[in-house]
């Protein structure tokens, strides 16, 4: 009990990994459960992230007082409070719909910023989520196989649709007839989490890594999701061009870097080349375009989009972030959204270039993601935005431990 109290104490990981897995236990619940109110008018996700936070702040109490972020890292978390300020005004002028999570978002940024992670102990929250998830994918299937859990429903055109233009080796097999929905309500955004975890077993590789691996991969082959596939891609595309170590490390790195852009063109040629080509988001970024249009400064919100889906086919998100965020919030948070982002991507490519890759290949692959879908919002917390943000926080303290380093190396040089 006694070394308990003391890890709580002294290591960031117990809050950080609660944080994380409350935003886990908030959409399997809410998959299980539905939408359906269960308390005061509020359905059972909600409640989960709301609790989240009290059980994430009771742990962030115990952990003894720290040094708190400074340099870019408080920039970096100062932009994604401010952008939650601009992105909450805009909201109210659009009278767009939004739930209680909202609050949670500042507070939970807060407690980084007094009490941030070393990296290690963001690696062990990221592992703790990894496995967390690979559980929950193992788990859901499973009950699937056996009936205890239906398949979530896809409409049959689209099942038609994809059986004819993706590879999908599990499809017929165990109830499944095209591309397994899993439990993050759709393939892609299940795709999106199997591919997280093979990338955090990758970049901080241990004894288990392959075992992650195999969940991982399954889960890709499951979805057939081409985004998450060539986002995985160019994360160990990364890992090979930037380690230092074995054999690969002594290979000149511009060799590696050629090796990989080749790779990765020649992946995504043959993507937009395969029979399911762009998916139609070619037509869906034409038609969002021309929605902001409409209101280039401030977007047409959450509300517009939803009273203009004849012009948008239907979809509530332009399936590219950025294009999104100026839709929705225009181009005044979206000049803010890429000032943080290429922040967070600086540190990483900084880490990276002296030796420490894991933090890029997690970024490259959530840019990747970005091209594509809208991986998340910027109002709520959500566990793919939550990996963003820790993973920059990891590259920020290993480079701040290693100018720590260097300056008492200094020192000692100096005194001998």
């Amino acid at each position: 009990m006694r070394r308990v109290v003391e890890y709580l104490r002294s290591s960031a990981a117990p809050y950080l990994s609660c944080m994380f897995l409350g935003m886990l236990a908030s959409e399997f619940v809410g998959y299980l459960a539905g939408p359906g109110p269960i308390f005061k008018g509020q359905p059972a996700a909600i409640l989960i992230v709301l609790l989240t936070l009290c059980a994430t702040f009771a742990l962030w109490l115990i952990l003894q007082p720290r040094t708190p972020l400074r340099g870019p890292l408080r920039l970096f978390l100062a932009g994604l409070g401010t952008l939650w300020l601009i992105h909450m005004v805009i909201a109210f002028v659009h009278e767009d719909l939004f739930n209680h999570t909202v609050w949670t978002f500042v507070p939970l940024l807060a407690l980084l910023w007094l009490k941030p992670p070393s990296a290690r102990e963001g690696w062990t929250a990221l592992w703790a989520l990894a496995w967390a998830l690979a559980g929950v994918l193992v788990l859901t299937r499973t009950l699937e196989i056996l009936g205890v859990l239906q398949v979530a429903s896809v409409p049959a055109f689209v099942t038609d649709w994809e059986r004819t233009r993706y590879w999908l080796p599990f499809a017929g097999h165990f109830g499944l007839i095209g591309r397994w929905p899993g439990p993050f309500g759709s393939n892609p955004e299940t795709g999106i989490v199997g591919m997280f975890v093979i990338v955090i077993a990758l970049a901080q590789w241990r004894r288990l890594s392959p075992v992650l691996i195999v969940i991982g991969s399954l889960t890709l082959l499951l979805t057939a999701g081409r985004g998450p596939e060539g986002a995985l891609a160019v994360a160990i595309a990364v890992l090979l061009v930037f380690t230092r170590r074995g054999w690969l490390g002594s290979v000149p790195r511009w060799v590696r870097l050629a090796a990989a852009l080749v790779v990765i063109v020649a992946a995504a040629a043959a993507t937009i080349g395969s029979p399911a080509g762009l998916s139609g988001r070619d037509a869906i970024w034409s038609d969002f375009s021309a929605l902001w249009r409409q209101s280039p400064w401030l977007g047409v919100g959450t509300s517009g989009i939803e009273a203009h889906l004849d012009l948008t086919r239907g979809f509530t998100h332009a399936h590219d972030m950025l294009l999104d965020e100026l839709v929705r919030y225009g181009l005044i948070t979206l000049v803010l959204l890429v000032i943080v982002l290429l922040l967070g991507a600086l540190l990483a490519v900084v880490a990276a270039v002296r030796g420490y890759p894991g933090p890029l290949a997690v970024l490259s692959a959530y840019g990747v993601l970005s091209l594509t879908e809208g991986p998340n919002g910027w109002m709520q917390p959500s566990m793919v935005l939550f990996v963003f943000v820790t993973s920059v926080l990891i590259a920020g303290a290993w480079l701040s431990d290693r100018k720590g380093e260097l300056i008492a190396t200094g020192a000692r040089d100096l005194h001998r």
